[in-house]
């Protein structure tokens, strides 16, 4: 009997439940997500439970993925997949292009390259447990990042969840005189 509808809040405290309880609730939380073609790519939400789907799953899941895209697919599919991979950066034409889209989108989002904190690095428990807790904090925020900007790009838009640039200032500028007019005899 399932303590909550949602595994991740149980509506006790785990010190609270019975036996019983607790191990329903830990059969809920060991549950694998639906298979990626159990999500509709017409939205972003479809889209992004997808990739974490197939994330989760790996490339045993591969085939599926690809299918499952080619299938949601309007006309042209092939110059749609072409377009995928450019903007990937992986090309390829077809379910070919697809399966290395699929590929690189599942490294981009498990290759985190911050440096994980070290015990003997730290005077006391708090600081390195507070170093840790950023370090995931972080590396969620690289996950969720590459799971929208792969979304983005099975979308046919490239960047468009991509915060702007730090350096760049958004217009309208006003037109400045050519500085060639200005030496001109």
């Amino acid at each position: 009997m399932p303590v909550s509808t949602d595994a991740s809040k149980p509506e006790k405290s785990t010190t609270e439940m019975t036996l019983e309880e607790f191990n329903a609730w830990l059969a809920e939380l060991d549950q694998d997500p639906p298979p990626p073609s159990a999500y509709p790519l017409c939205s972003n939400e479809g889209r992004c439970g997808f990739l974490e789907s197939y994330i989760w799953r790996g490339e045993v899941a591969l085939f599926e993925a690809v299918n499952h895209i080619w299938n949601s697919l309007n006309e042209p599919k092939n110059l749609r997949c072409i377009h995928i991979g450019m903007a990937a950066g992986t090309g390829g034409s077809g379910k070919w292009a697809l399966a290395k889209f699929l590929r690189r989108a599942l490294r981009a989002a498990l290759d985190y390259e911050g440096v994980q904190p070290r015990g003997p690095d730290y005077a006391t428990i708090h600081e390195f447990h507070e170093a840790s807790m950023r370090y995931f904090d972080a590396d969620h925020a690289h996950y969720l990042s590459m799971v929208q900007k792969y979304a983005d790009i099975l979308h046919g838009e490239p960047g468009r969840h991509a915060p702007p640039p730090d350096n760049v200032l958004a217009g309208p500028w006003l037109a400045l005189p050519s500085r060639r007019a200005e030496h001109v005899d």
